[in-house]
């Protein structure tokens, strides 16, 4: 029987640092992308001959690649975000604080009204806050509803996260709120009113859009109803002169 002469893998075999050029070449970065996300070397390796040899460590390497920054920026520079799976991939990265779901209406709307309040008037004291909090208690049921959907939008989602990440592209700014305004209908029944006013007036600001394959945004069926006697409506007129 032959004694198996296969080399074994250890981590010594394994290389630790990555040279500029081998990242680039077997691992799809670029100029742009180096000086972006890896600025400083681990390692400078001196050549008597030409220029020094810059190396990177890999797990810091690999660390880089698997942050949610550097795929959008990837895709971003290699115009892959025309590709649906791109936007289902940002979606997928979206996720709720667990330690804002389950909360009660009396709770979330206090957290709601001085939320808003110490973002519009941080420079006042906390007895003008709170006096200013009072006042918002007597305002108008949707209004409060309002500052609820923003609250859990903005405090309990990586909402604006997705957002700074894709900045500058419209579309998918569009459906990463709806994304969360779907979650936070899911989660908090009595808002699914303001969920579908706010997305409704961002789509007449922007533009109608489409959701992603295997998604729908939360609308009851008697909206459905209602999209489908204005659709049959506008077809009518389209083509009631042939």
């Amino acid at each position: 029987m032959s004694k198996d002469t296969t080399p074994k893998i250890s981590r010594e075999t394994v290389p630790q640092y990555f040279s500029r050029g081998w990242i680039c070449v077997s691992r799809g970065w670029d100029s742009i992308a180096i000086e972006k996300f890896l600025p400083i070397p681990d390692r400078v390796m001196p050549h008597s001959g030409g220029a020094a040899d810059v190396l990177y460590r890999r797990d810091r390497v690999k660390e880089i690649e698997d942050s949610f920054e550097f795929k959008v920026d990837t895709w971003r520079r290699r115009g892959l975000h025309r590709d649906g799976e791109t936007l289902t991939h940002i979606l997928q990265q979206f996720y709720v604080d667990p330690n804002f779901i389950g909360l009660s209406k009396v709770g979330l709307l206090r957290a709601a009204l001085w939320h808003y309040v110490e973002r519009e008037y941080p420079d006042e004291s906390p007895e003008i806050q709170k006096y200013q909090v009072g006042l918002l208690g007597d305002c108008p049921a949707d209004t409060k509803e309002r500052l609820m959907v923003n609250y859990l939008r903005h405090m309990g989602t990586n909402y604006e996260q997705l957002v700074s990440a894709t900045e500058g592209r419209r579309d998918f700014y569009v459906f990463i709120l709806w994304q969360a305004l779907n979650r936070i209908a899911e989660e908090y029944p009595y808002l699914q009113k303001e969920c579908r006013r706010q997305l409704a007036l961002k789509r007449n600001e922007t533009g109608d859009f489409n959701p992603p394959r295997g998604h729908a945004p939360y609308v009851t069926r008697a909206h459905k109803h209602r999209l489908a006697r204005r659709a049959d409506r506008k077809w009518r007129r389209k083509y009631q002169h042939l």
